[in-house]
């Protein structure tokens, strides 16, 4: 008896330390939340953490002995939980990942492992191990989240990205993903694109580059190009390219960008085309350019039509073309004429300015139409002709003046009796005279008479000396030997020719004065009249000189407004290069315009101010580079100092340009003299040299271009020396000026 209740203490011993580890362990850590339940869900056990786990979830206070059902207040969430139990107490062991708890206190992500209690007996209940994994299921939720929206973005992108793993090369390799723009764009399915590579969708003219910038990429981790894929079909896309080097499980990766820029290639080449019509519209800025709908309403009109009418091209767009008419029915007549015969030229049509003046211009017209041929506008030119419909007008009365002449050119007579001192005159003279024979008593006056009754008394004295000194010459011809002014009879001044022959006296006839006379008073007036008009011409001349200088400046202006929109670099240099072209033109109607010979400037002066100028515009820090000028003065002809400072220009410009990386420091020296009848230009640099594998006769530079086109124009030659940097030398020969 003493033995069993020895044994009894110690299996009693036994059972309560075994209850004291598992307390111990089901107590511990709080994220261990265990219970145990019988057959009928009632609690068995529970830990500490599982009951304020309860009260956290459900909002209760659990006890031993109670149904842990009762305790949900969810009916989903209760008959979830008895199935899962009921699995446990029918021997299964499992995992699982469930969402329970009330959604006013906490409703969380729970992994619960379930385990049934066996015994000798049987099962005779379950025990549950849960772990919150609430914040660990928002992270994958959020993960998952992220995942998508990449997926969207990559998938609904306008451009094609591609996934390349890196080659054992260290370039990149096959695509490995790419999105569905690759495949649209480029023609391929999803299976030929994975076995292919970046060389495969590359135009074969373009292969050569991508080891280029396969190394740029290894080297900076980026790369930016662009350059032709090509279709399946075979079809070439101008793409530019995004490449960046990656982390992709573990490997190294491209990930590459490649957008289609077709439509900017096109504005590019639209934007070249536009310069070419800036250009058009600067070699004809006499013509006034013009788009009218068919009602008549200016749509678009060139700025130059402010020269010829005094209206801004502001004030025009959008109103009538009928206020620019002086008879709004001619614009009827013009749209008749072009329907009969589909365009006209030198069209002419009376317009008015601003102030009513009246135009005269020459069109070339023709209608616009639309998709379905129907005229919707008429587009033309227009040309200032007042200036020669007025030289017309006088020529026209000109001619009426001399057909009179010719009519009336019945000279009027005369014969001088030396040795009497007596005049013979005949009507015609006394008509001159504004007398009559009968009137002045006969056709014999004295030299006394005559001079004293009509001529001019400031003229007086060169009667006498006239007819003496044309005596002492033996005059055997008609000539004019004086002019002098007579006062009519009427009291009107004239000016009159008078021409004189003589006939040396022989044994049987004294010498013979005859001649006639000739009323040139109109041809003195149209004298004065002419050198007035020379010096309005001369004044008109100056002022065409200033205006094409400000027109020029104003192109100048535009093209440096335009190219601040411009983001493309290339084509902002292009539009900054024909701002400075038009610069050159400028500064030389400028020097024009103020020198006091309207044909000729000095070169020498001109390229001095031009070049330093340029120089300044260019040159940001002026320690680095010097210019140098050594320039003689010469007298140049305009229609060879506009194409040679345009010379000048693209040669100064490129050496600015591209003679001095930026921080190179160097000099450029400007050389312009007379030398053995030839003019010779030269300017050089010790920049980086020109280079030696370019011909610079045969390029695309358009800079370099225009100096060899404009080096024929003046019949001149261009020379390259690279022995020190780099120097073009002009040569042509003397320029004859006209005097």
């Amino acid at each position: 008896m003493a033995k069993k209740v020895t044994d009894f203490e110690k299996m009693e011993k036994s059972i309560k330390d075994s209850s004291a580890i598992l307390n111990s362990i089901m107590e511990g850590p709080e994220n261990i939340i265990a219970f145990s339940l019988d057959c009928d869900y009632n609690y068995i056990f529970f830990n500490q953490a599982h009951k304020t786990t309860m009260k956290n979830i459900w909002g209760v206070e659990i006890e031993f002995g109670r149904s842990m059902l009762e305790y949900i207040s969810y009916p989903e969430d209760r008959e979830a939980a008895k199935f899962n139990f009921d699995r446990a107490l029918a021997g299964e062991n499992f995992i699982l990942i469930e969402e329970y708890g009330a959604e006013e206190l906490s409703r969380n992500y729970w992994e619960n492992i379930y385990n049934p209690i066996k015994t000798a007996n049987g099962i005779i209940g379950v025990t549950v191990f849960c772990i919150d994994i609430t914040e660990r299921k928002k992270a994958e939720n959020l993960l998952k989240d992220s995942e998508e929206k990449l997926s969207i973005i990559f998938q609904n992108a306008n451009d094609m990205i591609s996934l390349n793993l890196m080659n054992e090369t260290g370039f990149p390799g096959k695509f490995i993903e790419f999105n569905n723009v690759a495949s649209e764009r480029l023609g391929y399915t999803r299976e030929e694109l994975l076995n292919m590579g970046p060389i495969d969708i590359v135009a074969p003219e373009k292969r050569a580059e991508m080891p280029k910038n396969a190394a740029i990429l290894l080297e900076n981790g980026h790369n930016t190009f662009e350059i032709l894929h090509q279709t399946k079909t075979g079809e070439k896309i101008p793409v530019e390219v995004n490449n960046h080097l990656i982390q992709y499980k573990e490997s190294e990766a491209c990930l590459a960008i490649s957008r289609d820029i077709t439509d900017r290639k096109k504005s590019e080449e639209a934007l070249r085309e536009s310069e070419k019509k800036y250009r058009a519209i600067f070699e004809n800025v006499q013509d006034m350019f013009y788009q009218t709908d068919i009602d008549g309403k200016i749509i678009e009109i060139s700025p130059s039509v402010k020269r010829y009418s005094k209206f801004s091209r502001e004030e025009l767009i959008g109103k009538s073309v009928d206020m620019l008419y002086n008879n709004p029915e001619d614009r009827k007549k013009l749209l008749k004429a072009i329907k009969n015969e589909d365009e006209v030229n030198d069209y002419e049509l009376l317009l008015k300015d601003k102030n009513n003046r009246l135009i005269y211009t020459s069109a070339n017209a023709h209608f616009l139409f639309d998709s379905h041929k129907r005229p919707i506008g008429v587009e033309g030119s227009l040309r200032d002709i007042t200036e020669r419909k007025k030289t017309e007008e006088n020529l026209k009365i000109t001619q009426i003046h001399l057909a009179d002449a010719m009519e009336l050119s019945h000279l009027a007579n005369w014969e001088l009796d030396l040795p009497q001192g007596m005049f013979t005159f005949n009507d015609k003279f006394y008509s001159i005279l504004g007398t009559t024979a009968k009137d002045e008593g006969g056709y014999s006056m004295s030299i006394a008479d005559y001079i004293k009754n009509f001529v001019h008394p400031d003229d007086a004295p060169f009667i006498a000396d006239g007819i003496k000194k044309s005596i002492e010459a033996h005059e055997t011809a008609f000539g004019t030997g004086f002019e002098h002014r007579i006062i009519r009879r009427d009291g009107k001044t004239r000016y009159m020719a008078i021409h004189i022959r003589i006939t040396p006296a022989t044994e049987s006839q004294q010498t013979q004065i005859y001649g006639s006379v000739q009323d040139i008073t109109e041809h003195k007036m149209a004298e004065k009249e002419l050198k007035n008009s020379i010096k309005e011409k001369e004044m008109l001349l100056k002022e065409i000189h200033h205006r094409v200088k400000n027109n020029l400046m104003v192109i100048s202006s535009l093209l440096n407004i335009q190219s601040r929109y411009i983001k493309d670099k290339a084509a902002r240099d292009v539009f900054r290069e024909s701002q400075n072209r038009a610069k050159s033109m400028a500064l030389i109607h400028e020097k024009l315009y103020r020198s006091t010979d309207l044909k000729n400037i000095d070169f020498g002066e001109y390229i001095r101010t031009f070049a330093i100028d340029l120089y300044h515009s260019i040159v940001s820090n002026p320690s680095l580079i010097k210019l140098n000028l050594n320039v003689e003065p010469a007298m140049i002809d305009i229609n060879t100092s506009i194409p040679l400072g345009l010379i000048v220009n693209e040669l100064i410009t490129n050496s600015l340009k591209h003679g001095f990386p930026e921080g190179k420091k160097g000099e450029i020296n400007i050389d312009f003299r007379h030398q053995n009848g030839n003019f010779v230009l030269s300017v050089a640099d010790n920049g980086v040299g020109f280079p030696k594998d370019l011909d610079f006769r045969n390029t695309d530079s358009l800079g370099l271009q225009l100096v060899n086109n404009l080096t024929d124009q003046i019949d001149g030659t261009v020379e390259l020396d690279t022995t020190n940097g780099t120097e073009f030398r002009v040569t042509f020969k003397e320029i004859e000026f006209n005097k």
